[in-house]
């Protein structure tokens, strides 16, 4: 596609929708499906109509997604950013819809990348512990059931990212405005200056009577002395600007706020220099009355224009946790305490059938088959393993509270969910009777 490489966050889009498309296309070799790549959008024709339409509903997702790279992104264009946001809307629905077709084998491959992206998600999320239940069964069989539960998870992922980027695209066009205003009051302030210089000098009166201290070094107030305090304070702001932004991710998805942060910290450096130099001349900072040399007042400036690091700190704060996930802020003895908490792959679902929002539903092996509950048995001991290793170091969360299970005929065989202990052996005495069995039975 023409003009890929006139922007980053146009050629990242593309490179997307490409791999996207190439994913399509091996689906449509699997399913026996076929491309029409001569119309637009490309037709699919061929295969089931549940696979059909999917891959059209991918296509046509990408098509959008294309379409938003190509306007033209100026002006409040840009500080919208609904070109950006809605491209990588439009991949991000397209990315969870191909989870339904990709072949096992390609999704076995997948699931790495999706237990990453859905750390965003909150460690407790049961959406997130269910992929990550999926991720570590022994045998991975990706029916229709878990197909559902990872495309909304990875759906639901992709939802708190879109939701950090609107966050830090928000705060950073806080940040440009706020110092589009202050440029405008500073540079406004010393064009009246330059007109009338005793309107605000920058001067300071000196020991004999009628004489000034200013910034340029001159005897009497000029419009130079303010431009010079002015740039004094930027300069150091710049710094403190450099040194605040020095080891911090500056990035969210298609998002920076490092030229936002650098540009409010360098005009609030020259406001506080202007006002801090005022303070002075009006005696506010007690102690300052021995101030003979231009260069006094500079020094002055450039000590106040540093000073507004402690005003933008705030703004550092609220960017830096923009840039963190949501896992990131939870911290690593929450993520332990909800993997200690998973209960056994055998475990009934805790909500109703057909919902893909609760860590019980999950389930790899099926109850009435004896291969499935061989399997099953034997990953839910081993994630038995870690969850009580988990509780003998003190890290494991309270137990989840589980429904009655009901059997065939409806009548609970318990009020309340078996302990962690009479789980685990229950699955050893349900496969004693088949290791024993003669071979005949």
């Amino acid at each position: 596609m023409d003009g890929r490489a006139n922007s980053r966050w146009r050629a990242a889009i593309l490179a997307e929708a490409d791999a996207i498309r190439a994913e399509v296309v091996l689906v449509a070799k699997e399913r026996k499906l076929t491309l029409d790549h001569d119309t637009e959008p490309k037709k699919v024709t061929g295969g089931s109509d549940a696979d059909r339409r999917i891959a059209q509903m991918v296509l046509e997702h990408v098509r959008v997604a294309e379409e938003f790279v190509k306007q033209r992104v100026v002006g409040l264009k840009w500080i919208g950013g609904g070109a950006n946001d809605g491209a990588w809307t439009e991949l991000h629905a397209a990315d969870a819809l191909l989870v339904e077709l990709v072949s096992p084998q390609r999704l076995a491959s997948a699931m790495p990348r999706i237990v990453r992206r859905c750390r965003v998600l909150a460690p407790s999320d049961p959406q997130r512990a269910a992929v990550q239940r999926i991720a570590r069964a022994r045998s991975q069989r990706f029916g229709e059931r878990e197909r559902g539960v990872l495309r909304d998870a990875l759906k639901r992922a992709y939802e708190r990212d879109e939701g950090r980027y609107q966050r830090a695209r928000s705060l950073r066009n806080l940040m440009l405005m706020m110092a589009a205003v202050l440029l405008v009051l500073t540079v406004g302030t010393m064009i009246v200056v330059g007109f009338r210089e005793t309107t605000l000098p920058m001067c300071l009166k000196g020991d004999a009577e009628g004489t000034w201290v200013c910034a340029t070094g001159r005897g009497k107030p000029s419009g130079g002395d303010i431009v010079l305090v002015g740039i004094a304070g930027m300069a150091a702001a710049s710094i403190s600007a450099a040194r605040a932004l020095t080891g911090t991710s500056t990035r969210v998805g298609p998002y920076t706020t490092v030229i936002a942060r650098g540009a409010l910290k360098i005009t609030l450096g020259a406001v506080l220099a202007i006002a801090g130099i005022t303070l002075l001349r009006a005696g506010w900072v007690p102690g300052v009355d021995d101030v003979d040399k231009g260069a006094e007042i500079v020094a002055w400036a450039l000590l106040f224009g540093y000073a507004q690091q402690a005003l933008t700190s705030v703004l550092d704060r609220k960017a830096e946790q923009a840039m963190e996930s949501d896992s990131q802020v939870a911290g690593p003895s929450a993520e332990a305490a909800a993997e200690a908490d998973l209960p056994p792959e055998g475990d009934p679902p805790g909500v109703a059938s057909g919902e893909a929002t609760d860590v019980g539903e999950v389930d790899t092996g099926d109850a009435g088959n004896d291969a499935g509950n061989d399997a099953g048995n034997d990953a839910a001991n081993e994630v038995l393993d870690e969850a009580d290793a988990g509780e003998d170091e003190g890290d494991a969360a309270p137990p989840i509270e589980v429904p009655p299970v009901l059997p065939a005929g409806g009548v609970p065989l318990a009020a309340t969910p078996p302990a962690r202990s009479a789980r685990r052996a229950a699955p050893a005495k349900r496969a004693a009777p088949r290791k024993g069995a003669a071979p005949g039975g």
